[in-house]
């Protein structure tokens, strides 16, 4: 220790104080160690030395003295904790008698006492002697933070000549505090409901600390002071700093550096560094010039109350400095990243905007944002949706709302004149494409010519995509077999046929099943077409295809119905071929179709079929073996063989004897993002396995130019050759590939 260090009145603290353990008392009063100083002054071998003094107790005795030290050490005031008097933390006056007739008049008094030696008092047997230590921790002053920033002249104000009388200020005197300093070092819950203060005694604080200070806090007359552009401010800010700082403050915020005269920055040895390093311009920009400093806090504040709580980079008004900086540097980011840097804990810049939340609130915002606006839930009204996010924070300013669902390019605010502002789909770029081609040529147009058109502009074109959007977007009709057009040039036409629509659209909830729907009305050919879009869209039915719709109240079809009535009388897994073969042949395809997609069933080997619910997979089960596949695969490069998975999901309580390597790959295919392989393989979705292999493979095709096998093409590709098993069947299912006689393959 140093002569200050030594001088210093915290390290007179009584180690007794500090709560040690019997064995750690009884090794101090052994070595004759009574202070803090006397702690730190000893040698930690001649400690070890003595009899009874261990490792163990040394680092109990260097965790309690380093934790007092932390606290104390760094609040010159906090010192006075253990000597306030410790009647007004008990309940009861008699106890208070006790413990003054035993000698325990303040805090430090009772912390000094051993805790068997305490309990001997009647009024500490049993939890008396707890509820008493969690009176003193729960109103022991806190480490200094908002309270160490206030001036020294504000923070050693009596409290009696801030205004406070009895009782309150006798409260206070009676807990240590003595300034408006020692009385904001006091925990928050001393002020909570309940607590031992309460709130109207922090109102009473508050007021009398704002008449100390209003006539320090009135309005500053902006006028006085004269406007300024970005070289006379880069100029103010850069000479508050020395050369050191000045290059720091530059790399930090990305101003440019013609006038710097040190080397570039080099990278921090940490981020506490980094840290350490900003606050310490802070201080001196604060120091320095604290005119400029203050006078952009006031124009942040402006700003951010303008834009409801979110100010973007190419707002900012005219005639303010921060507009100044930004337009003289050319850098619209820069007095944003000047802000968060100057205020960190009121301005936080994303790259777009500068608002008073952190990143981690906004991710959080975004993520439920997420999940209020599913495709399910939209269209949603804006005062729900802020209502939504209250779980997150408790009032969403205005601006940062907007700006969220604006970051998000699938929604979008609309204003209805009964609704108010809601949020709804935003229009995919697909259809605004078609709209625009449509209303360029100016009249109903051929599909086929759409695609051609489309693909011209925008160089592809999938005609299944545009088809799908043809069909769901309110802004297209159907005027003919193969024409589409815009909805806005037949208003008058949909409106006349609206009543007929609605005529169907009942006919057809009121039925039983499905309907086709061309039986239903009669008209020309148009008018067929107008009616079909008109009804397709209706959210009470739902529509099949073909022609087809059933009321949207219908969950299960009837071919599933009598598909899972069939299995029920089974009792079991079926033969998949037989199965099909003794469908009626109008439902053969269909059924067919059903039982290798839908998530109801599965296949425990190659050619049977059963139901899900045979076995022992709910949703609960089975999210957890998506999860523990999804893990294992990943760890795994992204793909393994059925067999290795299957062991791996054995190994807990998911697996059995029952589950084969068939089975486990269809409940992965069909209820997970997962792909299966002929060979017994299985991979994520997103690694795209099956895509890389048939590239890889045609590839081997082009270069050969004649029929080869998959051995010889196994020559040409090496990294095929894990795959070899799954290869000849995926190309012989491949489009783009010819199979010949003998098992050799070729480009088609």
């Amino acid at each position: 220790m140093n002569k200050h260090a030594a001088m210093r009145p915290e390290l007179d603290q009584p180690l007794q104080r500090l709560q040690l353990s019997t064995r750690s008392r009884r090794a101090a009063e052994q070595l004759g160690l009574a202070t803090v100083r006397d702690f730190l002054l000893l040698d930690k071998d001649r400690f070890l030395a003595a009899p009874g003094c261990g490792e163990r107790t040394w680092r109990e005795l260097e965790s309690r003295v380093c934790s007092y030290l932390a606290l104390r050490l760094s609040d010159t005031d906090a010192r006075r904790d253990d000597d306030r008097p410790i009647a007004p933390l008990l309940h009861d006056e008699n106890d208070a008698l006790q413990l003054r007739d035993n000698g325990i008049a303040t805090v430090g008094d009772f912390l000094a006492r051993p805790r068997a030696a305490a309990q001997r008092i009647p009024c500490l047997r049993k939890n008396g002697w707890m509820d008493l230590l969690e009176a003193i921790t729960r109103t022991r002053r806190q480490p200094p933070s908002a309270a160490s920033l206030l001036p020294d002249a504000l923070r050693t104000a009596q409290l009696r000549s801030a205004g406070i009388v009895d009782p309150l200020l006798q409260e206070l005197l009676d807990l240590g505090c003595e300034t408006i300093g020692h009385a904001m070092l006091l925990p928050a819950c001393t002020f909570e409901a309940g607590g031992l203060l309460g709130p109207d005694a922090a109102a009473t604080i508050r007021a009398a600390i704002g008449h100390l200070l209003a006539p320090a806090l009135e309005p500053h007359d902006e006028a006085t002071e004269t406007d300024a552009d970005w070289p006379s401010l880069r100029a103010r800010l850069l000479a508050a700093l020395d050369d050191d700082s000045r290059d720091w403050f530059c790399s930090r915020i990305g101003i440019p550096d013609g006038d710097r005269s040190a080397a570039p920055q080099s990278k921090p040895a940490s981020a506490e560094l980094a840290q350490r390093r900003d606050e310490a311009v802070r201080q001196r920009l604060l120091r320095r010039a604290p005119t400029l400093v203050q006078r952009l806090r006031r124009e942040y504040l402006r700003e951010l109350d303008a834009f409801e709580g979110a100010v973007p980079m190419d707002r900012l008004a005219a005639g303010t400095w921060l507009h100044a900086i930004g337009k003289g540097s050319g850098d619209a980011a820069l007095p944003l990243r000047l802000l968060a840097f100057c205020f960190p804990a009121e301005a936080f810049f994303d790259g777009n905007c500068v608002s008073a939340s952190p990143p981690r609130v906004w991710t959080r915002l975004r993520q439920r944002i997420r999940e209020l606006t599913a495709t399910r839930l939209l269209p949603v009204r804006l005062e729900d949706l802020a209502h939504g996010l209250s779980d997150v924070l408790e009032s969403v300013p205005r601006g940062v709302l907007t700006r969220l669902i604006a970051e998000q390019p699938r929604l979008q605010i609309r204003i209805d004149d009964k609704r108010g502002e809601f949020v709804q789909r935003a229009q995919p770029a697909i259809e605004q494409r078609l709209e625009r081609i449509l209303a360029e040529r100016g009249r109903p147009t051929r599909f086929l010519d759409l695609v051609f058109d489309y693909r011209e502009r925008y160089q592809s074109a999938n005609e299944g995509k545009l088809s799908s959007h043809l069909r769901r977007s309110n802004q297209f009709v159907q005027p003919a077999d193969g024409m589409w057009s815009l909805a806005a040039w037949h208003v008058d036409e949909l409106d006349q046929l609206r009543p007929e629509a609605d005529r169907i659209v009942q006919a057809i909830c009121a039925a039983d099943g499905k309907q086709k729907v061309a039986s239903l009305h009669a008209g020309d050919e148009r008018a067929r077409w107008l009616l079909d879009g008109l009804v397709r869209r209706d959210a009470r039915i739902r529509w099949l295809g073909r022609g087809e719709a059933c009321p949207a109240t219908l969950t299960k079809s009837r071919v599933l119905d009598q598909l899972l009535r069939d299995f029920r009388k089974a009792a079991g897994e079926v033969p998949m071929s037989r199965f099909v073969e003794n469908q009626p042949p109008e439902r053969r395809r269909l059924v067919e179709r059903l039982l290798q997609h839908n998530r109801l069933f599965v296949f425990p080997s190659p050619d049977r079929i059963d139901v899900l619910t045979n076995y022992p997979f709910n949703e609960e089960r089975l999210q957890r073996l998506l999860r523990l596949v999804d893990d294992f695969l990943v760890a795994r490069s992204g793909y393994a063989p059925l067999g290795v998975v299957v062991d791996e999901v054995n190994r807990c309580d998911l697996g059995g004897s029952w589950l084969h390597p068939t089975l486990l790959g269809e409940l992965l295919r069909r209820h997970g993002p997962f792909e299966t392989l002929p060979g017994g393989y299985v991979a994520r979705k997103s690694l795209g396995l099956v895509g890389w292999l048939m590239r890889r493979a045609r590839a081997a095709l082009r270069e050969a130019g004649v029929p080869i096998r998959v051995g010889e093409m196994l020559a040409q590709r090496p990294e095929l050759a894990e795959f070899s098993d799954c290869l000849e069947e995926l190309l012989a299912h491949d489009p783009l590939v010819a199979a010949r006689d003998g098992g050799t393959f070729q480009i088609a």
